[in-house]
């Protein structure tokens, strides 16, 4: 069987599409430990600053009297919602102008927009990091009207948090 040249690219390309992950890549940072250190603290951040299952997830290395635990999974899915009174988006869902990328050290900034209560443009955003040390992600949302006030706008944030793994839900 002879395959011509224009379809083998075409396959190829097709399988290559197939294998990309569906969602926005995540970007790993940490509070600068050794990852076999007691203490060591690391997040992949997404895009509006999201920790996702299967695309991201937030791992900490505690000590216990006498134990260390290692790799244990401590958000299970970590959201941003807005609100401009016409309904419930979820921030990542809207128009992301700059996917999730490392923008200092430990910092990932991502930004994008959605239309406002006026109808106007509403420009965001997000700034995750982790300090030297630390054990908690900040993140930081700006929002800024392109033109006009920004008008009702409401953030709400949901955190499904894994105490004591997958299963104390």
């Amino acid at each position: 069987m002879r395959i011509s040249g224009w379809v083998f690219p075409g396959v190829l390309l097709w399988c290559v599409v197939l294998a990309a992950p569906s969602g926005a890549l995540a970007v790993t940072i940490d509070n600068d430990k050794a990852s076999n250190q007691a203490g060591f603290y690391s997040a992949q951040i997404g895009n509006a600053g999201e920790v996702a299952n299967g695309t991201a997830n937030a791992q900490v290395r505690v000590t216990d009297p006498g134990l260390v635990h290692q790799g244990i999974d401590i958000v299970y899915d970590y959201f941003s919602f807005i609100n401009t009174g016409t309904g419930l988006r979820r921030l990542s869902g809207t128009t992301v102008s700059s996917a999730a990328a490392l923008t200092g050290d430990d910092t990932v900034t991502s930004s994008g927009s959605f239309t406002g209560s006026g109808g106007n443009t509403i420009n965001w955003t997000v700034r995750s990091a982790i300090a030297s040390d630390g054990l908690q992600v900040r993140s930081v949302f700006t929002f800024t009207a392109a033109t006009g006030t920004l008008g009702t706008l409401r953030l709400m944030q949901y955190l499904d948090q894994d105490v004591l793994g997958f299963s104390d839900d």
